[in-house]
């Protein structure tokens, strides 16, 4: 599969950074009118903000899921409960951003 990459250290579409790279800006879309170039840069920024968002979310259920071993049924189901909030919540965030 070809991939966009133009060897600069910001470029948005190199899977792999490493290695000799330019500073100064993706080049990847120079050549792409403004208009659309600005949509996609959009684009790319609401994904960003999607991805942090749900890192977080599921950071926040991987420390709830250790206390789900708990012999405590009720805080078991606190627990489930609670995971199960944080991934409505996030997937919430991500219609709303769209």
């Amino acid at each position: 599969m070809n991939t966009l990459d133009c060897r600069d250290h910001s470029c948005r579409f190199s899977r792999d950074k490493s290695g000799q790279r330019t500073n100064g800006g993706c080049r990847c879309l120079k050549t792409v009118p403004e208009e659309l170039r600005m949509k996609i840069h959009a684009t790319f920024h609401v994904l960003e903000l999607q991805v942090g968002r749900l890192t977080e979310a599921l950071k926040k259920i991987d420390a709830m899921r250790k206390r789900l071993p708990d012999p405590d049924f009720a805080e078991q189901k606190n627990t489930a409960s609670g995971i199960a909030e944080i991934i409505q919540a996030a997937l919430s965030e991500k219609k709303e951003g769209v």
